[in-house]
Parts: structure tokens; sequence; C-alpha cells
């Protein structure tokens, strides 16, 4: 798979606790840039195997401006995903609406105590 850089949210981002991907997108105003028709998806890879925590929790969140990060509100979100199952390798998906707000990010919600290891790459792609 090609990845685009400019589509990349975390990339080998060490997730210690509950924290927004290190990269936000811009995808215009007024859906302008959003490959219309084209359905995305964010794609999650476990880069290192996570240790520590009970589950992660991963979610793509949108906002209107990007001034303010207690702006950001989820727009899919998937299940808190147990430690066991965050393995090197390990690769998980949430599937985008066709219709966000001109900025997005990802957020990682760490369950149980901080994790002592753990990094993740997300990146948005198309969905076919």
């Amino acid at each position: 798979m090609i990845i685009d850089n400019v589509l990349v949210l975390s990339d080998g981002q060490a997730i210690t606790e509950s924290a927004a991907s290190a990269n936000q997108l811009n995808f215009g105003e007024d859906g302008e840039g959003k490959g219309e028709g084209v359905p995305l998806k964010a794609k999650f890879v476990v880069e290192e195997t996570f240790a520590a925590c009970t589950s992660v929790k991963l979610s793509v969140q949108e906002s209107e401006d990007n001034a303010d990060s207690d702006d950001y509100e989820d727009i899919v979100a998937g299940r808190a995903i147990l430690v066991a199952e965050l393995v090197k390798g390990a690769e998980f998906e949430l599937t985008l609406p066709p219709d966000f707000e001109q900025y997005l990010q990802a957020y990682y919600t760490v369950a149980g105590d901080d994790a002592t290891a753990g990094k993740i790459t997300s990146f948005i792609v198309s969905r076919q």
C-alpha cells in the first residue's frame, strides 16, 4: 500500500497515555478536498507491542477550527482494544462518515494504567 505522507496522523507515535495524534489534517473548507464520492477510512497499525495498560480505544475526531484542541469531537470511535490484541503488526480500521468538518485528528484513549510501551502509525486512505 502506498501512503501519502500528507494523510499521516501518527508516524510511530508512542502512546503511553490518552492523547491526540501528532498531526492534524486539513481537508479544506466546505468539503473541498475530501475526495467527493471516494469513501475514506482511518487505518491504525501497531508498530510496537503495548504493555501495562488495560486497553486502548481508537477514534477519529473532527473540528471546524484547528486553533483549539478542545474543539475536537469524535466522529467515529472503535471498541476498547485489549492490550493482548495490541501486538506489533496488528491493524485496525475505522470507516469515516461521508461528511466531516475541515480538520481531522486521531485520538487514543488509554484505559487502566498508563502504557509503558506501545507505538501506533495511523493514516487516512480510500476505502476500496
